[in-house]
């Protein structure tokens, strides 16, 4: 901990120092008249020296860089999805369908709220609790009720019974894999040069990661091997912050 006086409303730090965790100022003398200083002590946590060894001393191992065919499949499958389309279905609702709901959500007689016309894709989990399986199996002009936990508002986290009916059924058509699409999809005129092109994109998504995996490793090597010294104060904020939080300061 480090404790200065300040006098001069022009005192610039000359310890460079780097304060953490609040300061505690205290007011030692107050001007009255002009010319008088405004004199206070302020003592305050700085942050420790921490002495980093050599890094190119230390080495990680990382995942080797080779993209997979599985790996160029699956941006291939990403680019067709963002040139697909929705095409209805007469059929049941299937784990990763698109339907199109009415949905409605009310505590005992009163309705909480209410959407019409809203697109969902099955499997997302973004929605109310308990959608997903509620829609499994229904058709178009199917309702059926499920009881799940609002998400917000007035009433979040309490139970409401949920409504919903399935207005249509559609899934995603995906565009053939062909000459033809990788010219409406990229610059490239056959699907042999897009295919190039997005495994070469996928190898360089994997040295990405291989940065994020060394950078991480060697932060985790330090973080075992550095002793780093936190100052009290800083802990017993940290302490002071949770216990508060949960409103337990008496603890």
């Amino acid at each position: 901990r480090v404790l200065w006086r300040r006098m001069d409303a022009s005192f610039a730090d000359p310890l460079e120092l780097r304060a953490i965790g609040q300061p505690e100022v205290d007011v030692t003398a107050v001007p009255l008249e002009d010319g008088q200083d405004l004199e206070f002590t302020v003592e305050t946590d700085v942050r420790p020296e921490i002495e980093l060894p050599d890094l190119e001393g230390i080495a990680v191992e990382v995942d080797e860089v080779k993209a997979s065919d599985d790996d160029v499949d699956e941006r291939l499958t990403a680019l067709r999805e963002r040139f697909g389309s929705l095409v209805g279905v007469v059929r049941a609702v299937e784990e990763g369908d698109f339907v199109s709901i009415v949905l409605s959500a009310a505590i005992g007689d009163e309705e909480i709220d209410s959407v019409t016309d809203v697109s969902y894709e099955v499997g997302s989990k973004n929605m109310l609790e308990g959608l997903d399986e509620a829609l499994l199996g229904l058709a178009a002009g199917d309702t059926t009720t499920f009881t799940a936990p609002l998400a917000g508002g007035d009433h979040e986290g309490d139970d409401a019974e949920c409504t919903v009916t399935v207005q249509a059924v559609k899934v995603r058509e995906l565009p053939a894999l062909d000459d033809d699409f990788a010219q409406l999809a990229s610059e490239f005129d056959t699907l042999e040069e897009l295919r190039a092109d997005v495994a070469r994109q996928a190898e360089q998504g994997k040295k990405y990661e291989q940065g994020i995996q060394a950078r991480d490793k060697v932060l985790e090597h330090l973080l075992e091997t550095v002793d780093v010294a936190v100052p009290e104060g800083v802990v017993e904020a940290e302490v002071h912050q949770h216990l508060e939080g949960e409103n337990r300061l008496e603890d």
